[in-house]
Formats: C-alpha cells, sequence, structure tokens
C-alpha cells in the first residue's frame, strides 16, 4: 500500500518505465524544481486554505452539493441513514478543520488572509502559465494533472470559494486552463459527475 499520490506516481512511473520519451522526460532540470515546487505549494498551502473553508466553514454545503441523496439506498431508512452520517461526517470534519487551525502556519490569520494568501498562490500559477496551452507549454505534464485536479475543486464544487471568485475575476487564462484540460482529457465529466 502507497499512502501519498506523489510517491504513488513516481512508483507507477518507475514500475512501468513511463516517462522515457514522454513530456516529462523532456522537462529540464529547471523545470522540474519549479514543478516540484509548484506541486507543494497548491498541496500544502492553496488546497489545505480551500479544504479548511469547505470543511471548516461550509462542509454542510458541501456534502448538500457533492453526496447524492440515495447514496446509502433508496427508501425511508436509507435517507435517515444518508442524513444521520452526513450530520456526524459534518460535525466531525469541522470540528477537525478547526482544530487544525492552531497548528498550520496560516490557521491564526484571519479568513480574509487566508483567503488572500491562497489567491496569492493561483495568481502566481496563472502568471506563470501566461498564454501557454500547458504549464511548460504544448505538453501536458504530471504538473498540469496536480494543478487541474486542484484548481478544478475550487470552479466545478457548486460552492462560493473565495478562489473560484477570484479565478473568475482575475485569471482567465488559468480558467481556460482548466477548461481546456478537462475537454482533452476528461471529455466523459459530465457523464461521471452529474449525479453529484
Amino acid at each position: 500500500e502507497i499512502p501519498d499520490s506523489n510517491v504513488i506516481i513516481d512508483f507507477l512511473t518507475k514500475k512501468f518505465d513511463i516517462g522515457g520519451g514522454g513530456g516529462e522526460a523532456l522537462l529540464s532540470a529547471e523545470e522540474k524544481a519549479v514543478a516540484h515546487a509548484v506541486t507543494r505549494m497548491v498541496e500544502e498551502h492553496t488546497t489545505q486554505i480551500g479544504f479548511f473553508y469547505r470543511y471548516g466553514l461550509h462542509m454542510e454545503e458541501f456534502n448538500d452539493a457533492v453526496i447524492p441523496t440515495d447514496w446509502f439506498g433508496s427508501g425511508g431508512e436509507a435517507s435517515v441513514r444518508t442524513w444521520f452520517i452526513g450530520k456526524v461526517w459534518t460535525h466531525m470534519m469541522q470540528s477537525a478543520f478547526q482544530r487544525k487551525q492552531k497548528w498550520v502556519p496560516y490557521g491564526r490569520h484571519s479568513h480574509d488572509e487566508k483567503w488572500a494568501f491562497s489567491c496569492d498562490d493561483i495568481q502566481a500559477i496563472s502568471d506563470y502559465l501566461g498564454d501557454k496551452k500547458y504549464f511548460f507549454g504544448d505538453a501536458a505534464t504530471t504538473i498540469d494533472c496536480t494543478l487541474f485536479a486542484h484548481l478544478a475543486q475550487f470552479l466545478y464544487i457548486p460552492l462560493e470559494f473565495p478562489q473560484k471568485s477570484y479565478m473568475n475575476s482575475n485569471c482567465p487564462t488559468l480558467v481556460a486552463y482548466v477548461g481546456r484540460f478537462k475537454e482533452q482529457y476528461w471529455k466523459d465529466w459530465e457523464n461521471i459527475t452529474h449525479d453529484k
């Protein structure tokens, strides 16, 4: 069992000898360093602040937006079970994320400061991307997958993330980039996401 997506990617790349002629192999040492730093920023800072917004402050709305009403079956008993588990899960997640704020560097800042920190990250990503098709040019690499995975949550989960508002107002090329990646690599997006 491998518990971290970045370790899994590295493991699979080596196990199946992927990347020998693909986009990743064409990256310079400098580009690989940038990709590493941006991955850590988005995973350990940008998205963690988004998680606080989602789980610490808006867990009930998040549940309503993404958990199907028939997740635990249909009928009265299943509806009660879904409602109960949703309430318990909501309370546990909100409590955990609010307690976590004591231990993370950005945790004692105001909500507005937190949103500004993560929007600064988003602006930096957008500035680096510029008008390029993908992060390092014409070919998608792992960093594009990573960025899509995190930025798509802000843009496509039906919550009013401050980061979503910021991207829509200030980073049109980044919004287009996420949309372009979705169209290219997730052609079945609507089919797999339409039922929450």
